[in-house]
Order: C-alpha cells, then structure tokens, then sequence
C-alpha cells in the first residue's frame, strides 16, 4: 500500500510529500510539532509538522486517486473554541480555527463520488489542551466514537453489495454530554 507523509518545509513554509524517506525520518518529521518536538533535517532542508500549513490533506489522498478517504480527527470538524484568557491561549484558540475552517472548506471541495469518513472525538471540547486528566476517558470515547461509524460504514457498504455510496460519515453521537473541566474559568487562580 503506496504511504505518503506530509511534511512542512520549514524554511518557507512549504508542504511537502514524502514518498520514498526513510520510514522513521519522515514519521519524526510529521509528528515534530512545533517548540515540543525537535525539526528534523533531511537533505539540507528543515521540516515540522506537516498540520502546520495543512492538518488533513484530503488533496493528497484526492490526488492519488482514493475513492474512500478516512479521516481521523483528535478534535471535530465544529468544535467551538474555548474562552482564551491568556495571549498563548487565544494563539492557540486561532490556530484551531484555521484548522477547523479550512478542513470545512476542503470537505466541501470533495468529489459526489468520494467517500470521505470522518472520525470526530467526542468530549473534547470543553478541556484544556494541557489537562490529561481524562485521559482514559477519552481513549475509551475516541474507540466508542469509531466503532459507532466504522459499524454504520460497514453496515452501508454491505447494504450496497460493496459498492461506493458517495455518503459522509459523522461519529458525533447526540445525547452524550461534553466532558467538563474541573472548576470554571473564572473560579481559577493564578
């Protein structure tokens, strides 16, 4: 199965397809998240996080020609930003928008005969980047989540004797309340 791994080219914030790099560099350079994971240098060029300039490439799976395209959210397509107290934290609040808008965007783009299934994470929305307190509890939402689209797919596909629906898949499930943080921003010190 043909794997590519998108990179930014930190030197001019470009994104870049790795096809053909070591295994290990390029899983390194796509996972080096900005000020928490080291740049990685492949041939004289630095490379982040390939999310920095696009955080889903649905481009990339469009172009290689998939007609079933799986997206893997840690967050979903219209979480709603958390009140920003802190500069850091509206920073980070914008960032997500930007993620979130231009995901909404490039869905919208997708071909009638693509399937595009997305995995959300419920729960997610009212908890701090930083508190791994529910940590737990989200592993067990995120695999609940997925199970509940995956089974729908599946359920769909065999319905359509294994052919293309053309359909978009949501994991959000109505009725599940949102996990909450601990005391409410304006009960915290500090």
């Amino acid at each position: 199965m043909p794997l590519t791994i998108v990179v930014t080219r930190l030197d001019d914030g470009v994104e870049e397809r790795l096809t053909e790099a070591p295994a290990l560099e390029a899983v390194l350079a796509s996972a080096a998240l900005p000020a928490i994971f080291p740049v990685v240098e492949r041939e004289g060029s630095r490379y982040i996080d390939g999310g920095v300039v696009d955080k889903t490439p649905l481009s990339v799976a469009l172009a290689a020609g998939a007609r079933r395209i799986y997206v893997l959210l840690c967050g979903g397509v219209n979480s709603r930003p958390i009140d920003a107290g802190r500069p850091y934290e509206a920073l980070l609040v914008a960032f997500g928008l930007s993620i979130r808008a231009r995901l909404r965007r490039d869905l919208a783009t997708v071909p009638a005969d693509v399937e595009v299934i997305v995995l959300e994470q419920s729960g997610v929305e009212e908890i701090l980047w930083q508190d791994f307190s529910h940590t737990e509890e989200l592993l067990e939402r995120g695999y609940l989540d997925a199970r509940v689209v995956l089974d729908r797919v599946e359920r769909q596909i065999a319905e359509r004797g294994g052919t293309r629906s053309a359909t978009r898949w949501w994991s959000r499930t109505n009725g599940r309340p949102p996990l909450r943080r601990g005391k409410p921003r304006a009960d915290r010190s500090s």
